[in-house]
């Protein structure tokens, strides 16, 4: 180990380079007499994409949802033009450090003014990618960020921010292909608790329907409003409809009327709580 020289750095593994950002590659971001309007964007397939914050997510590209410029705002600006192995950095913005490296088989982009672009990168792309997501860096633009409501960071900051690097590219490859297996194991166990708790969420949902929506319709219901959704008594198949009167609250079926006493007696749980149920109100249930 030896001292990198940065103080917050500390050591890191001898023959490895401590290097500023702006002697690995080169920025670039949009100029602003070369900026565009309304009037430049287009439907899709009419011209180029514009990168903007929000096809940043969890610092991976998506063009879910893409802003279309003319052709000829595309062109006008070659040197924002983006392609694979290119890195993109929001500099601008709520958002601000979100990074993306662009994979291939990308379709035509170019950057709208909250985001500049990494090119001519000397290092292996995928490494200085992962370089750029750390704590490190994430923290070192926090840090030299500018403004109130609208933080920013100039290209300048950037381009002066220290990059940690093996100097074999071999090594560097090596270090990136072992984060990426890494990393997509873990967003893949993300992915699937995700999963399984949107499906718990489901059924404990389609548990506490029947139960809870017939409590509401008790004590929520307005002064003389019928509900509009009739309701089944448990195991007779026959549909009874909920209705608020100036004598009080009755279930009506075939002309016959029937207090809501009745009802608790074939729910029992809406009284006594229970999966899907809750109880009721201090002082409101019906039974008692």
């Amino acid at each position: 180990m030896k001292d990198s020289g940065v103080e917050w750095i500390g050591e890191v593994p001898r023959g490895w380079e401590v290097k500023r950002l702006k002697h690995i590659c080169k920025i670039y971001g949009r100029i602003g007499y070369r900026g565009y309007t309304t009037e430049d964007i287009v439907d899709e397939g009419g011209g180029a994409i514009s990168l903007s914050p929000s096809n940043v997510v969890n610092h991976q590209l998506t063009l879910q949802k893409c802003t279309y410029i003319s052709w000829d705002k595309y062109y006008e600006s070659p040197e924002i033009m983006i392609f694979p192995s290119d890195i993109v950095l929001v500099k601008t913005g709520s958002t601000i450090g979100k990074t993306a490296l662009i994979p291939k088989d990308t379709p035509k982009m170019t950057l709208n003014p909250q985001l500049v672009a990494l090119k001519d990168i000397s290092v292996f792309p995928e490494y200085l990618y992962y370089s750029m997501t750390c704590e490190f860096f994430q923290g070192y633009l926090l840090t030299e960020t500018v403004g109130g409501s609208t933080p920013t960071i100039s290209q300048e900051k950037v381009l002066n921010f220290p990059i940690i690097s093996p100097p074999s590219v071999e090594e560097q490859e090596e270090i990136s292909r072992f984060l990426l297996e890494q990393t997509f194991q873990i967003d893949t166990l993300i992915h699937q608790e995700q999963h399984k708790i949107t499906l718990l969420k489901e059924y404990r949902q389609a548990l506490r329907i029947p139960r809870w929506s017939l409590a509401k319709l008790m004590y929520e219901m307005p002064e003389r409003i019928t509900h509009p959704r009739p309701l089944p008594r448990p195991g007779r198949g026959a549909f009874w409809a909920c209705r608020r009167r100036q004598s009080g609250n009755r279930l009506v079926h075939g002309g016959r009327v029937k207090r809501y006493s009745f009802l608790c007696k074939a729910l029992p749980s809406l009284s006594e709580g229970g999966a899907g149920g809750g109880s009721f109100p201090p002082g409101k249930n019906p039974r008692t």
